[in-house]
């Protein structure tokens, strides 16, 4: 492999591994460091691996940082200097796992082999010291030349074993640009089903990873995988489902994927609604008369299908708000008018931010459709852009709060209860329409011309 030169460890890494050395124990770094140093990518993260076992560890660093029993049943301490932290796990075996997640039987041992053998991926099972150099007993540094995610022996019963590792292929396959071996895909596509044992918080974080990849045509690779189904069974049903409309070139879900295409490198809640923003188009297609199909009130419903997919991986409730938000209005017809995009902040409390990211949204959604008519749009959507920055540093921002008047002087022209509401809501339309209009001379008068 070629590598940018010796990898130059931080003083507390290079610091552990020597004073493991210096107590007479072997000490390797070991996992993503060492694949990332072999890919010439970045390092982060260093995780070391030793056949001390954790007491041993423990006595040895007190007094030098502080030591975290992270995860002491599995053989695993944090070590802690200062701002980095650095994980020691011991040597282990495991066996007899349970729900296709959890070994039942951790044994430490004091062979580095054997703990590598455990590992999931070749490109994982590498071991490195700055002395010795590379552990490499199952050929993972062929499997980065060759850009291929393989097992640590055989597939089936690395699956078997822990459900997680299906989703770990498909995340580094799209983080790495790495192809998953035949042998192991084949498994996958058998077992994908056993992605209904893991938790729906380390489902989401892998999702999150695999979102923040470049990965194209993701939503088929998906289904090739026949992992669609146990990540987004929201989609199933615009698998092959025809938009026969003027705007569409393709089938719902073709659509859906080319959108999310151009989205890469856009924030999580924008990569979400781009997943979902189609979602109800099953439930909602209507055909007219000329064989035109309409699917009117898609993004609302969209948005709460999106709701309840999204609680059910337990993502926070202010994605969630972003993401159904996105939804919402992704279908709305921009115009590149100030007026009207006063109209459209005031739906959203003037949050620019989020207004730049439905236009994104609406833009990447253009692109997946028929270029004829979609260009114009994307056009329009350009111009608000622009817009929406010189509204946004000329500090406009109308709301009842910023209104001229209040619920007080509305009583002064006999207005009460839900009255003073409605009077509120009418003024702030006044505003919207001419900023000039939002002082308490011109609101009150025109209130007063209402009544009159």
């Amino acid at each position: 492999m070629k590598t940018n030169g010796s990898l130059r460890l931080p003083a507390a890494v290079r610091h552990v591994i020597e004073t493991l050395n210096q107590q007479h124990y072997e000490a390797f770094l070991v996992g993503g460091c060492v694949r990332d140093w072999l890919l010439g990518r970045s390092v982060h993260d260093y995780d070391i691996t030793t056949n001390a076992l954790p007491q041993q560890i423990s006595a040895i660093f007190a007094g030098q940082c502080r030591v975290i029993p992270t995860g002491i049943r599995h053989g695993t301490l944090t070590l802690r200097f200062d701002a980095m932290a650095i994980e020691v796990t011991t040597y282990r075996i495991e066996q007899n796992y349970i729900h296709h997640r959890t070994p039942q039987t951790i044994t430490f041992t004091d062979d580095l082999i054997q703990d590598l053998s455990r590992r999931d991926f070749t490109i994982n099972a590498m071991a490195m010291h700055p002395q010795l150099g590379i552990i490499d007993p199952f050929d993972g540094q062929r499997d980065l030349k060759k850009k291929r995610i393989r097992c640590v022996g055989d597939p089936s019963l690395r699956i078997e074993e822990d459900a997680l590792r299906i989703l770990r292929a498909f995340r580094f396959s799209c983080t790495l640009n790495f192809s998953i071996d035949p042998s192991l895909r084949l498994v996958i596509r058998q077992k994908a089903a056993l992605i209904d044992c893991l938790s729906e918080e380390r489902i989401r974080e892998e999702l999150i990873r695999i979102l923040e990849s470049e990965q194209t045509r993701l939503l088929q690779a998906l289904n090739e995988l026949k992992l669609l189904p146990h990540l987004f069974p929201e989609l199933i049903a615009l698998i092959d489902l025809p938009q026969k409309t003027p705007w569409h070139l393709y089938d719902a879900f073709t659509h859906t994927d080319i959108a999310l295409d151009q989205s890469i490198h856009a924030p999580l809640c924008e990569r979400l609604a781009l997943i979902y923003h189609d979602c109800a188009k099953a439930q909602t297609m209507r055909m007219d008369e000329n064989g035109i199909a309409h699917f009117k009130g898609h993004p609302q419903l969209s948005a709460q299908i999106a709701e309840k997919a999204l609680r059910r991986l337990c993502f926070d409730k202010e994605t969630i708000r972003t993401v159904t938000t996105l939804i919402r209005w992704h279908d709305t017809y921009v115009q590149a008018d100030e007026v009207w995009l006063r109209q459209f902040l005031s739906n959203i409390d003037f949050r620019y931010d989020l207004a730049r990211s439905i236009l994104r949204v609406q833009r990447a959604d253009n692109l997946a459709k028929n270029p004829a008519l979609a260009a114009k749009e994307n056009e329009t959507i350009v111009q608000a852009q622009a817009l929406l920055d010189q509204m946004e540093a000329q500090g406009q921002r109308y709301t009842l709060r910023e209104l001229a008047v209040n619920g007080d002087d509305l009583r002064t022209l006999g207005l009460a209860g839900r009255q003073i509401k409605e009077g509120l809501q009418l003024a702030l339309q006044q505003v919207l329409e001419d900023p000039d209009r939002n002082t308490k001379e011109q609101l009150l008068s025109y209130l007063r011309s209402l009544s009159s």
